[in-house]
């Protein structure tokens, strides 16, 4: 380590062509070694970071520039990104929340940073197959503490940062270009997952989906349930993908416990979903029904032990286990099973009903 900081120090003062080409010698030859001794590069990163400010600006991007080709850019450039928003926190002075600045003047402040205006001048220097995935990393990377005010500027300047890169015009190139196409959508389906799951809390997603469950058009009702579904499974699968990576948040916690406030939209949710599964048997509305009846069932396998609304789920999602239609019948089975899994003995109640219906019909 002491070799990397006295490195780092002579950056400062000696940039000639000789001292950059022995800088650069060097750090081709110590990161290897580095890497298959602590495996993670953030540390290194660290001691750059550290000594930026100190060094000339015009050296500045070159000296990162050949770190991360020797480190690998795919590898470190969101590490580096998030080590520069955190150093760009970490000075309290230039935030005081408790004078409740604007979004605008916070946004302001962030704008004038170096860490802020670098970050951007560095991902200049890659095409965005390289600083989309980066981003993503970036944000897995923020908010892995208990929310504080400092995760919350972390959060502000990396969202601030994402918004700002993604009106990149090389990106709506590439997209009607066809060039790496299926990338970029992945890549972009990730950081939205990301954008979901740091900013926007389940109280508030929950009331998004009821609003688009009022709307007039099926198709944007029935649209609105299959992003439902889609959300709360790769919520299970997003939370423990990253809790074996080690980031974990409050954040993301949130979508695993539900407060009072989330519980409440929650249960408002479930008897909009539950309006759909009650509306009256009409074949132009039978996708949207299924898609209301799987709904119960994602939300019954992931948020359990909500007994009041679940035991009224469970009522009118079993006496639709005799529908005349098939699909709607195999489904509302499907549903039941899952309430009943949750609910446990409150669901005896309903048990001698179903198992009637269930006889009726298998003959």
């Amino acid at each position: 380590m002491d070799i990397i900081t006295v490195t780092g120090e002579s950056t400062v003062t000696q940039w000639d062509s000789y001292s950059q080409n022995v800088f650069e010698d060097l750090i081709s030859a110590v990161v290897p070694c580095w890497l298959s001794r602590a495996g993670k590069a953030d540390k290194f990163l660290q001691v750059f970071v550290t000594i930026l400010p100190k060094v000339v600006e015009q050296r500045r991007l070159p000296i990162i520039v050949h770190i991360l080709r020797t480190l690998g850019e795919a590898d470190s450039l969101g590490s580096l990104l998030f080590l520069l928003f955190h150093s760009l926190v970490s000075r309290k002075s230039l935030f005081s929340l408790s004078s409740n600045p604007s979004l605008d003047q916070l946004n302001s402040i962030i704008n004038r940073q170096w860490e802020y205006e670098f970050a951007l001048q560095l991902c200049q220097q890659y095409s965005c197959t390289i600083w989309l995935p980066s981003i993503v990393l970036l944000l897995q990377k923020t908010g892995t503490s208990n929310l504080s005010e400092e995760m919350v500027l972390e959060i502000l300047v990396a969202v601030q940062f994402i918004t700002e890169k993604l009106r990149d015009p090389e990106i709506a190139y590439k997209l009607d270009s066809g060039e790496d196409l299926n990338n970029i959508q992945a890549t972009v389906g990730a950081l939205m997952e990301q954008i979901v799951f740091h900013g926007l809390v389940p109280s508030a997603y929950f009331s998004v989906i009821i609003h688009l469950l009022g709307h007039e058009d099926r198709s944007v009702r029935k649209k609105a349930l299959g992003v439902l579904c889609e959300t709360v499974r790769d919520s299970s699968t997003i939370n423990a993908r990253l809790g074996k990576r080690g980031f974990v948040s409050s954040l993301r916690t949130s979508w695993l416990h539900l407060d009072e406030t989330s519980l409440g939209s929650f249960n408002n949710l479930c008897l909009e979903i539950l309006k759909l599964v009650d509306s009256p048997d009409d074949d132009s509305t039978t996708s949207l029904k299924l898609a209301a009846v799987s709904a119960l069932e994602v939300l019954a396998n992931k948020f359990p032990a909500h007994d009041s609304v679940f035991s009224m789920c469970l009522g009118s999602v079993s006496r639709r286990i005799c529908s005349e239609n098939s699909s709607v019948s195999s489904h509302c089975l499907r549903a039941t099973g899952a309430l009943i899994n949750e609910l446990g003995l409150k669901a005896l109640p309903e048990l001698p009903g179903i198992m009637g219906l269930c006889g009726k019909e298998i003959s």
